[in-house]
């Protein structure tokens, strides 16, 4: 009974850890897309173009052409990646605490 008793607190410090990071993380992630909105409605892109037979509109070499942009991509990449990692552990916690199914 003590084990299962230190075991669950350690679940519920563990999940308040977690959210904790997950909310850090969320905002991150949203700074990193406001960022990438901000870039783009500066204009400071190249804006070449193909129009593919199907009608779809795609940027010519994009990331190459684009270093600046390329760099803010990779970071809202990274932190979408460690924003769905937190995400997938606090589901798990949850479960486990059965706060969720």
């Amino acid at each position: 009974m003590i084990l299962a008793d230190t075991a669950l607190r350690y679940d519920e410090q563990r999940l308040l850890e977690v959210s904790a990071a997950y909310r850090a993380a969320e905002r991150e992630f949203n700074e990193s897309c406001q960022a990438i909105v901000a870039y783009n409605r500066a204009g400071n892109f190249d804006r070449r173009y193909a129009v593919q037979p199907d009608g779809v509109v795609a940027r010519i070499n994009a990331m190459d052409m684009d270093p600046a942009r390329k760099s803010l991509e990779s970071v809202r990449d990274r932190c979408l990646r460690e924003r769905n990692r937190l995400l997938a552990e606090r589901a798990e916690l949850m479960k486990t605490l059965r706060l969720i199914r």
